[in-house]
């Protein structure tokens, strides 16, 4: 997937290559550990899907090289915090923490919901000009 305005250039090897030279040269760095993302890196090969990882960080690099005067650096999570999560981050969904009480909970008819009644809102309802080329 190419950068949101921006076509595709050839195939994933083609748009890995700059990414690849700056490695090589060390105008990009991976900074920390990210141990997932090295493996796969180094474990495609022309020909296979290229795994999501190396995808989002092509795109990544492809977009903030520019920005960033031609030097980027690739930061992973290594610092990881020991004890129990922030409250932030370990909220409920209306009161329900188990994926399986989320799954059965009941819907609601408020949200997401568009009537189509005649007295409702529809945007189909009004009539369109139509422009014709003579």
């Amino acid at each position: 997937m190419a950068p949101k305005g921006q076509p595709r250039k050839g195939d994933a090897v083609t748009r890995s290559a700059a990414m690849l030279q700056a490695l090589e040269t060390g105008r990009c760095v991976i900074a920390g550990n990210m141990p997932a993302f090295e493996t796969a890196a180094v474990r495609w090969q022309a020909g296979q899907h290229q795994p999501d990882s190396v995808a989002a960080a092509v795109i990544a690099f492809d977009v903030l090289a520019p920005v960033a005067g031609g030097q980027t650096a690739l930061v992973g999570p290594w610092h990881r915090p020991e004890g129990p999560l922030p409250t932030y981050l370990s909220r409920s969904v209306g009161g329900r923490t188990n994926p399986d009480q989320l799954a059965t909970a009941p819907p609601r008819r408020g949200h997401l919901f568009r009537s189509v009644k005649p007295t409702g809102d529809n945007p189909l309802s009004y009539a369109r000009p139509t422009r014709r080329t003579v």
